[in-house]
C-alpha cells in the first residue's frame, strides 16, 4: 500500500476508527479492550481472537468487526484470554459523555465562538489503563493463587554463563536483583529458576546462549510466557543509568553541587546502588523498566522502591540448596510439577497469604547461624506449649485480606474503596491482636517470641489519622469536613441549591396543573434521564403542549418539561464536576495512606514471621513420636550429622503401615560417606531424601521425626 492510498485511508476513517488505531498501532501483540459505556468492544483481529477462540458473537459495525462483553465480566473474560497465553490491554473511557461535552463546550469558549472542534475532540476520550500478563498481574481477581507470581528478566554476557537477573513480584511490587557468574551446567541459574518458578521471561532475541535456552526450556513451567524483545527494545547500560537518575533523583537533604558519581547515594535505592557498576544486572532491570512501560504500570511499580539483593544460594549465610537438590528432594514440587507430598506442602501450614510466601522463602534458605536457629526452636517450642497463642491468632487472622499485596495497590492508586476500608481495619484489629499476644507470650520460658511481637508497630494513631480525612457516603470516600477539600464543599452546596430550585419548581407546577400529585422520577440506571415529571394517569391533568412523554405505565404518564431543562443540564454538570473531585479526593487519600507505608509492612512482617513459626510449630507436631529438638555442635572442628532412627516426614503422615525408622551417620567419628545397596524399590532413595529432609527441618528450626538428632 503506498503512503498515498494509507494518507487518503486514514483521512476517510470516523474520530473513533482513528482513536483505536493511535492506540493500537503500538500494541499489535495485545488483544484491546475498548469501553463503550457499558460494554468492552473488541475490534478487527482482537475480535477474530475473541470470535474464534471463545465463540463470542461477531458483528461488523460499520468498516469494523467487534465483539463485545459486559462492562462487570470484564475481570472473567479478561481472564480467560490470559490463560490462552495472550496479552490483554483495557482501554477505559476517560470521561463521561457528560463530561466530553463540557469539555468541548469549555474548549469552544476558550477559542472563540467561530473556533471548530478537532475531529478527535468530538468524541469521549480513552486511554490504555494497563496491559495484562501472566507474569505481571496485580487485580485480585486475575491472581491465581496466593503465591508470588513472578516475572523475570534476564540478560547474559557474550562469554557464556555470566548473568544479570532482575525479579518482579507485581503484586506486592518487589525487585529482586541478582548478577552472577555461573558454571558450566548453570547450577545458580536453575537454582533461580526452581525457586521462583516465573511465570513470564522477559529476554532480547540472540542474548541468551543455546545452552542456557535449552535449561530453561526444561525448567520453565509449560504455562510460561516467553516475551522476546528485539534489538532496539530494552534499555542499554547508559539510558538504563540515566533512566535511573530521572526515576529517582537526589533527595532534596543532599549538599548542593554533589558531584554525579555520588548522586547515587542518595535517591536510588541501595539495592540498586550494589549493582550500578555490574552491565548485566543494570542492563537486566532496564529491560525490565522498558517492558513495564509498555504495559503502563512502571509508575505504579518502580516509585514503591521495593528492591532487594537476590543471592539464589547465600552461601556463608543460610544451608544451600540449589537446584539439583530442590528437584530430587522434591522441596517445592515434586516429578510431576504438583506440591502434592513435597516438603512445602508438608510443612507449610500458614494461615495468611503473606505468611505463605514468607514460609516457601524459609523452605528454600534454610539457616545456617546455630544462635539463630536455637532463638527459632526456642519460639516453636514455646508456641507448642502453649496452644492458646494458635487460637489467638487464628482469630486475630480470620478473614483478613492479603493486606501486602492491598497496600501495594493502594500505592498504585488502583485499589478499590471496598478493600481500602477493609485492610484500615484489618490494620486496626491486627495491632490490637499482636499487642495481646505480646502480653499472653511475656511469661514464655525463652524471649524469641516476645521480642517478635514487640517489633510489631503500634498502628491506631496512624489508622485514625488516616480516618480523620473522609468520610463514607454512597460507598465513596467524601471530605469529612471543609478544611479538608473547600472545593468539594462549594460544588456541594451548589447541588443542594440547584436540588432545592427543581423542587420549587415541581411545587410550582403542581399549583398550575392543580395536581398535588405530580413528583419526579429518576433512572435506576446512569444518570441521563433525571428528574422526569410523572403524572398520575387517573387524575386527567391536561399537561402543557411543550411536554415530551417519556414513556410511562398504566398508572403514571411520565413527561420531559422544558422548563426545567437549564436547570437539570446545570445539576448534571454539577455533579460530573463532584465526581472528578470526589475522584481526586480518594487519591489523596490514598497517598496519606502511602505516607507510613514502612509502618503498615512492617506489622504485616511481624504478623507474617508469627505465622511461619505457628507452621513450624502444628508441623512438629504432627510428626508424631517419637521426635525431637535437633543439637547443633558448634566447636566439633568438623562437619557430621547423626540421626537416631529417623523417619521420612511425608512417609510419616501419609502411610497407613508402620515406616521402618533408619538411623543415619556420617562425619566425625564415622566414616563421611555411605554406600548404600539393594533391590529396586528397596528403599535406598528414600533414605537419601529422608537425610537430606531430617537437614532441612533441623536447620529450618523445628523438631525432627527421630529419636535423636546432632
Amino acid at each position: 500500500m503506498s503512503r498515498k492510498t494509507e494518507f487518503g485511508a486514514w483521512t476517510s476513517f470516523t474520530p473513533f476508527e482513528k482513536q483505536f488505531w493511535e492506540i493500537k498501532q503500538n500494541h499489535f501483540d495485545t488483544v484491546l479492550f475498548f469501553q463503550k459505556g457499558k460494554f468492552y468492544e473488541l475490534y478487527e483481529n482482537d475480535a477474530q481472537i475473541g470470535h474464534s477462540e471463545f465463540d463470542l458473537k461477531l458483528t461488523d459495525r460499520v468498516k469494523m468487526k467487534m465483539v463485545g462483553v459486559p462492562e462487570s465480566s470484564f475481570q472473567f473474560w479478561a481472564a480467560k484470554f490470559l490463560a490462552k497465553g495472550y496479552k490483554v490491554g483495557r482501554v477505559d473511557q476517560a470521561e463521561t459523555q457528560l463530561g466530553a461535552e463540557m469539555r468541548q463546550a469549555a474548549t469552544k469558549g476558550a477559542k472563540g465562538k467561530g473556533a471548530a472542534a478537532a475531529a478527535g475532540d468530538k468524541i469521549v476520550r480513552r486511554e490504555l489503563n494497563k496491559v495484562l500478563t501472566n507474569g505481571t498481574l496485580v487485580d485480585p481477581e486475575l491472581l491465581q493463587d496466593e503465591q508470588a507470581g513472578h516475572c523475570v528478566s534476564i540478560r547474559e554476557t557474550e562469554e557464556e554463563g555470566e548473568f544479570g537477573i532482575c525479579v518482579l513480584d507485581a503484586s506486592t511490587g518487589e525487585f529482586n536483583l541478582s548478577s552472577f557468574k555461573d558454571d558450566v551446567v548453570r547450577t545458580k541459574l536453575e537454582t533461580i529458576m526452581r525457586q521462583i518458578r516465573p511465570k513470564e521471561l522477559v529476554y532480547s532475541k540472540g542474548n541468551l546462549s543455546i545452552a542456557t535456552t535449552r535449561l530453561l526450556k526444561v525448567l520453565l513451567p509449560s504455562n510460561c510466557l516467553w516475551t522476546p524483545l528485539s534489538r532496539s527494545e530494552g534499555l542499554s547500560f547508559d539510558k538504563t543509568l540515566e533512566e535511573l537518575k530521572a526515576l529517582y533523583p537526589p533527595e532534596s537533604s543532599d549538599n548542593d553541587g554533589m558531584e554525579d558519581d555520588n548522586s547515587w547515594s542518595s535517591g536510588v535505592p541501595e539495592a540498586i546502588r550494589n549493582f550500578i557498576e555490574n552491565e548485566t544486572a543494570i542492563e537486566s532491570l532496564g529491560s525490565m523498566i522498558w517492558y513495564l512501560r509498555q504495559l503502563n504500570i512502571d509508575k505504579d511499580i518502580l516509585t514503591q522502591k521495593n528492591f532487594n539483593v537476590y543471592d539464589p544460594l547465600q552461601r556463608g549465610k543460610g544451608l544451600a540448596l540449589d537446584g539439583q537438590t530442590l528437584s530430587h528432594i522434591e522441596v517445592l514440587v515434586n516429578s510431576e510439577g504438583t506440591e502434592e507430598g513435597t516438603l512445602l506442602r508438608l510443612l507449610g501450614r500458614c494461615v495468611t497469604p503473606f505468611g505463605k510466601r514468607l514460609f516457601r522463602i524459609w523452605i528454600c534458605n534454610p539457616l545456617q547461624d546455630v544462635k539463630a536457629i536455637n532463638e527459632r526452636l526456642d519460639a516453636v517450642q514455646d508456641l507448642i506449649s502453649h496452644p492458646e497463642i494458635e487460637t489467638s491468632f487464628n482469630k486475630i487472622v480470620s478473614g483478613i485480606p492479603d493486606l501486602e499485596r492491598i497496600v501495594s495497590r493502594v500505592h498504585a492508586k488502583s485499589c478499590s474503596i471496598k478493600d481500602f476500608l477493609k485492610v484500615l481495619s484489618a490494620f486496626e484489629d491486627l495491632s490490637k491482636g499482636l499487642a495481646n499476644l505480646a502480653e499472653m507470650s511475656e511469661d514464655f520460658d525463652n524471649k524469641s517470641v516476645l521480642g517478635l511481637l514487640r517489633q510489631a508497630p503500634d498502628l491506631k494513631k496512624n489508622v485514625k489519622r488516616v480516618k480523620s480525612f473522609f468520610n463514607v457516603q454512597d460507598d465513596l470516600l467524601v471530605p469529612s469536613s471543609d478544611d479538608v477539600d473547600e472545593a468539594y464543599c462549594e460544588i456541594q452546596t451548589e447541588i443542594n441549591q440547584l436540588e432545592e430550585k427543581l423542587e420549587k419548581k415541581l411545587n410550582g407546577l403542581k399549583s398550575d396543573l392543580g395536581c398535588k400529585d405530580l413528583s419526579y422520577w429518576h433512572s435506576a440506571t446512569g444518570t441521563k434521564d433525571i428528574y422526569i415529571v410523572q403524572v398520575p394517569v387517573n387524575k386527567k391533568v391536561s399537561v402543557p403542549k411543550d411536554w415530551t412523554k417519556h414513556g410511562g405505565t398504566k398508572a403514571i404518564t411520565r413527561y420531559t418539561v422544558p422548563l426545567l431543562a437549564s436547570t437539570i443540564r446545570a445539576l448534571k454538570e454539577a455533579r460530573e464536576t463532584r465526581t472528578g473531585i470526589v475522584r481526586d479526593f480518594k487519591l489523596r487519600v490514598f497517598a496519606e495512606f502511602d505516607t507510613d507505608r514502612d509502618v503498615w509492612l512492617r506489622a504485616v512482617k511481624v504478623t507474617a514471621e508469627m505465622d511461619c513459626l505457628l507452621s513450624l510449630a502444628k508441623a512438629s507436631e504432627a510428626l508424631g513420636s517419637p521426635s525431637c529438638r535437633p543439637e547443633f555442635i558448634e566447636d566439633a572442628g568438623h562437619a557430621f550429622v547423626e540421626f537416631e532412627n529417623l523417619r521420612h516426614p511425608a512417609l510419616e503422615l501419609n502411610m497407613k503401615k508402620d515406616f521402618i525408622a533408619n538411623s543415619v551417620k556420617l562425619g566425625g567419628q564415622h566414616p563421611n560417606v555411605a554406600l548404600i545397596t539393594g533391590p529396586n524399590m528397596g528403599g535406598k532413595s528414600t533414605v537419601m531424601r529422608m537425610t537430606a529432609a531430617g537437614v532441612i527441618m533441623a536447620q529450618m528450626g523445628m523438631l525432627v521425626p527421630c529419636e535423636s538428632a546432632r
